[in-house]
């Protein structure tokens, strides 16, 4: 989880923090190992947790 002000650190965007944020989801999408899921999903049951 971030915050809005972590993206924007003294007024102006953070690239490196960005930067970072960008490689860590491009390696979750490409991870076919990895699900990413919502919240709405477990709550409604829609997905077994083991």
């Amino acid at each position: 989880m971030t915050h809005w002000w972590e993206y924007f650190r003294d007024g102006r965007p953070d690239q490196q923090f960005i930067s970072v944020l960008h490689a860590t989801a491009d390696f979750l999408a490409s991870d076919p190992e990895i699900r990413v899921l919502t919240f709405d999903d477990v709550v409604d049951s829609r997905i077994l947790l083991s």
